[in-house]
């Protein structure tokens, strides 16, 4: 067993007897997390990097983004801005910040995993299409924020 599922399952397990909700990330889906306090400054290209890293296909790549409520709309707002401003281009050019996926099959999963997130409430903010000439595209998805409440 995984160092991390036995860490989990104690934690849960001292959670579960202090009747504490308790939501753990054991791995396989890299979330990035916005503090309240966070410095977007800091953040917004730390969290590209994260996401973008070899165009996105790297196992320990971001792959969900938790977000406080409070800095919802401005982690968006950053987000799309500093995306805007990257180079999509030949991946062979220096200046290139992001190339295309690396084969067909890829591109067609991404836009199933787009679809999807459409069909559950994602609107796109950025991308969203195959840039002209390339076999991949760049796209950024907004989610609206959930809110949980303890019956």
């Amino acid at each position: 067993m995984p160092s991390f599922s036995r860490v989990g399952r104690k934690l849960y397990k001292i959670g579960a007897e202090k009747f504490i909700p308790v939501h753990l990330e054991l791995g396989g889906s890299d979330a990035g997390i916005v503090c309240e306090d966070a410095n977007m400054d800091e953040a917004v290209p730390q969290i590209f990097d994260a996401k973008f890293c070899n165009n996105g296909q790297i196992c320990c790549g971001l792959k969900r983004l938790i977000v406080h409520i409070t800095r919802f709309d401005e982690t968006v707002q950053k987000l799309t801005t500093y995306i805007k401003a990257r180079r999509i281009g030949d991946p062979l050019q220096e200046d290139t910040e992001l190339g295309p996926l690396v084969a067909q099959r890829q591109v067609d999963l991404l836009k199933v995993q787009v679809e999807d997130a459409r069909t559950q409430g994602a609107s796109i903010v950025v991308g969203g299409r195959e840039p002209p000439g390339f076999k991949g595209a760049a796209s950024s998805l907004k989610t609206r924020p959930v809110s949980r409440q303890r019956s």
